[in-house]
């Protein structure tokens, strides 16, 4: 049955948040019975292997319960249809602008709370100590939840508004992180979203990401015998991405800024109007249940915390 959807419309008729409400709880069961089932399943598995063994079957249990769900295809996942037109030069020049950014947030965000951070990443022991761990939490962990979030999540919400689509995707990545670190996921996941609206494409996302996870590494771990604060790190990426920033400048058109700046305006506008239909989507059972559950994991963890204190 076809659906009719006008994305210049701000409300929605009662069909549409029945509708929505419908795959809000579906998601929200599959996120949660495939979150709980990876951690159950990667206990079979060799200790060093479990981090990478986590992603793997958490991605194939959320793939397996969305294609049961409705059609879906690997091909949807990661490219969608846009009305932005970008060309590859001005997807390259926003995707290093929004790693700039992220850079000089996460950046600004640690200098403050650089203790806790501390505190928080010795007290969870997320150090990468092996070959496997580098390239579970830099490479393999990126590209999973961003095709999970940004790929599988966004190709079944996009429908409902690009703007909402961007928003509860980027809650539900928060809320599944979390803990001290809240700000920073929600910056991601916003970031990454707004990748995949205006390019259409989730490899600008994965990329970002990618990236800064390894800003995370290189604060973490030695890397030739040289270690360095998380700060000092993510400034010199952002002085690195400034300077490609700069070069794509004096390469490019200048119509390309006017046409970037009409793009992001124009997701703004539909971020703000479609805003409310986060209220439908959180109100089922399925996304309670995941925040109930990530929303317990948070007040366990900070009680651990205060007590290690």
């Amino acid at each position: 049955m076809g659906h009719f959807y006008m994305e210049n419309i701000c409300t929605m008729d009662e069909q549409r948040k029945c509708e929505l409400k419908i795959i809000a709880g579906k998601i929200g069961w599959i996120l949660l019975i495939a979150y709980l089932g990876s951690l159950i399943l990667m206990r079979i598995m060799p200790i060093f292997a479990e981090n990478m063994a986590f992603y793997i079957f958490w991605a194939g249990i959320v793939w397996v319960g969305m294609k049961k769900w409705g059609r879906l295809s690997l091909l949807d996942t990661c490219y969608s249809k846009n009305k932005y037109e970008l060309s590859v030069l001005e997807k390259g020049l926003l995707t290093a602008f929004v790693i700039f950014l992220s850079h000089v947030f996460c950046a600004f965000f640690l200098f403050l709370y650089a203790k806790v951070f501390q505190d928080i990443v010795m007290m969870n022991d997320k150090s990468l100590h092996s070959g496997l761990d580098i390239f579970t939490g830099v490479i393999l962990g990126p590209l999973v939840e961003e095709w999970i979030f940004r790929g599988i999540l966004w190709s079944k919400l996009k429908s409902y508004g690009e703007g909402f689509a961007i928003l509860a995707t980027t809650i539900l990545f928060a809320i599944m992180h979390g803990q001290g670190l809240l700000l920073i996921f929600l910056l991601i996941g916003f970031f990454s979203g707004v990748l995949v609206c205006l390019t259409g494409n989730l490899w600008y996302a994965i990329t970002f990401h990618v990236i800064h996870n390894l800003g995370i590494f290189l604060w973490e771990n030695k890397l030739f015998s040289f270690s360095m604060n998380m700060v000092l790190t993510m400034l010199l990426n952002a002085g690195l991405f400034l300077m490609l920033l700069i070069l794509l400048l004096l390469c490019s058109k200048k119509n390309i800024l006017l046409h970037l700046y009409y793009c992001k305006k124009k997701l703004l506008e539909k971020i703000i109007s479609e805003k409310s239909r986060l209220v439908v989507f959180f109100n089922t059972a399925g996304i309670m249940s995941f925040v109930f559950y990530f929303g317990v994991s948070w007040l366990i963890s900070l009680v651990s915390f205060g007590l290690n204190l």
